[in-house]
């Protein structure tokens, strides 16, 4: 019988969870292809923002869906440990990379401030350092409950407590883009009026409020749920990494477009450049997008 306090509970539970990340990830796949294929496809060129959006939007299938193969399809114990590290792996880039659309972003909405991008790329470096270190030589006790210490599963899904500690870094460096993104608008765009601005301030706090809240949420879920909960969310932090990276993208898209429809290249949306990929005539968009000085 299942209860709450059944081991076995938790883990159909997780699988459930792992499963709906899969079908969110699905679906939203399915409603911004247009969107994709109006920012990508077609395109001779390849530089860093559509090799990591292709990072973060395809990799992450292949994470979810190896996650869900995991709950769907029993393993022997032997293929437990290799099936998890290569998972992991292919999490760990997926995230990664959506961070790094996020800092193409936050580079875009400052100017192209070197000085910017070069704090971002340090901070970052500094946060996956510091995420890697802690993992390796801090480890956290279980949580104090008995039931939970086994699981009758042959690949069970559970994390220690000490993964909790990588989410943190997670959320101190999506904090730290928050932060760096109000910052910018109370300095280069404090009295801008400009709808266009406007709008894509508040959807890229918007996103990066949401990233950071999951990060935050999957921390103390690992921190203080039962063994057999604390990966409940796990995917869907995969998933919703890569979906609110991606509609970021998808929007600064739609902005250029606006402001090149209106003609307004004087304005301060030409802050926007890195993320643009307006057509080749215009070339002060896609000088750093066309991979030129």
């Amino acid at each position: 019988m299942y209860t709450t306090t059944n081991p076995e509970f938790g883990n159909q539970i997780v699988k459930y969870f792992k499963v709906a990340g899969l079908a969110l990830l699905t679906y939203e796949y399915l409603i911004t292809l247009d969107a994709e294929v109006h920012c990508m496809w077609g395109r001779k060129w390849w530089n860093i923002t559509r090799l990591t959006f292709t990072c973060t939007r395809y990799m992450t299938f292949i994470g979810a869906g190896l996650t869900v193969y995991a709950a769907l399809v029993p393993r022997s114990s032997a293929q437990c440990d290799p099936y998890g590290q290569a998972s992991n792996a292919v999490h760990i880039i997926s995230i990664v990379s959506a961070e790094g659309l996020l800092i193409l972003r936050t580079y875009a909405f400052s100017h192209r401030s070197k000085l910017a991008l070069i704090f971002l790329i340090v901070f970052g470096i500094g946060c996956l350092a510091g995420s890697v270190t802690t993992s390796m030589f801090i480890r956290l006790p279980p949580v104090p409950t008995s039931s939970f210490e086994e699981l009758p599963q042959v690949c069970p899904f559970q994390a220690s407590r000490s993964s909790a500690l990588q989410y943190a870094w997670l959320a101190l460096f999506e904090l730290g883009l928050l932060s760096l993104t109000i910052f910018q608008r109370l300095q280069h765009y404090r009295d801008s009026t400009t709808a266009l601005i406007n709008v894509l301030y508040r959807d890229g706090v918007y996103y990066m409020v949401t990233i950071f809240a999951t990060s935050l949420v999957n921390m103390l879920f690992t921190l203080f749920t039962p063994l057999a909960y604390n990966e409940v969310l796990d995917t869907l932090q995969l998933v919703l990494h890569s979906i609110l990276a991606s509609r970021i993208l998808f929007h600064l898209r739609e902005a250029d477009e606006i402001v090149h429809r209106h003609q307004f290249s004087a304005m301060e949306g030409m802050s926007l450049q890195p993320m643009a990929f307006q057509n080749y005539r215009i070339g002060a968009w896609s000088r750093i997008t066309s991979g030129e000085p």
